[in-house]
C-alpha cells in the first residue's frame, strides 16, 4: 500500500499524493499470494467496471474496516459506478486490507493513525 490510501501521504519511498487507485482483481495478479494489484494515478490501461469514489476521510475508515460498504453505498458516502453484485464480489478481496491497513500505518510509525 502507499499512501494513495491514505490522505497525509505517509510513505516518503511513495509518488506524489495522488487520488486515483486502481484495484486490478480479476486479471492475473503480478504478485504470488495477492489478491489485487494496485495501479496509481491516472493513466491505467484497463476499462473499469466498478468506480467508487468517496471523500479521504471515508476511505480512510473503509480501510480499517470501520464502514459498512452497503450502508455507505446507501448513504451516498460512497458513489459507486456499475454493478452492485460485482461491487459485493470485490468485498472479499479487499477484506485482507482491513488487517493489513492498520500494519503498515504502525510500521511507518503512524500509531497515531490507527483506529481503534
Amino acid at each position: 500500500m502507499r499512501q494513495a490510501f491514505s490522505p497525509l501521504c505517509l510513505f516518503p519511498s511513495s509518488p506524489p499524493c495522488i487520488d486515483v487507485v486502481t484495484m486490478n482483481a480479476p486479471a492475473p495478479l503480478t504478485q504470488s499470494g495477492a489478491y489485487f494489484d494496485i495501479i496509481w494515478g491516472t493513466e491505467v490501461p484497463l476499462i473499469p467496471h466498478i468506480e467508487m469514489s468517496m471523500k479521504a476521510d471515508i476511505a480512510y475508515q473503509f480501510w480499517h474496516g470501520k464502514i459498512n460498504l452497503m450502508t455507505a453505498l446507501t448513504r451516498r458516502q460512497i458513489v459507486a459506478k456499475g454493478p452492485i453484485p460485482r461491487i459485493l464480489k470485490l468485498l472479499s478481496a479487499v477484506e485482507p486490507m482491513y488487517e493489513l491497513y492498520p500494519r503498515i500505518l504502525r510500521q511507518s510509525g503512524r500509531d497515531d493513525m490507527v483506529l481503534v
